[in-house]
């Protein structure tokens, strides 16, 4: 699974658009639906930001990102 799958998975399960994610991230709607549909990646100054607009730090959404760790804890 790539990271724009599990990206769509995680704010699926929050039940969050792509504009409320985006705005709480302060990025645009437009460069978070590249980051899902896997056309570009974060960088890293954006990875905080993101972490931080579905609740997580930074540490817990890179480990389910990159391998599913912790994946039943970020359900809630």
């Amino acid at each position: 699974m790539y990271i724009g799958s599990k990206l769509r998975k995680l704010r699926d399960q929050r039940r969050i658009s792509t504009r409320e994610i985006a705005d709480k991230a302060g990025i645009a709607q437009s460069t978070y639906l590249d980051w899902e549909q896997d056309k570009t990646s974060p960088r890293l100054k954006n990875f905080a930001k993101l972490a931080e607009a579905f609740q997580l730090s930074p540490k817990e959404l890179m480990d389910y990102l990159l391998d599913g760790k912790g994946e039943e804890t970020l359900r809630s």
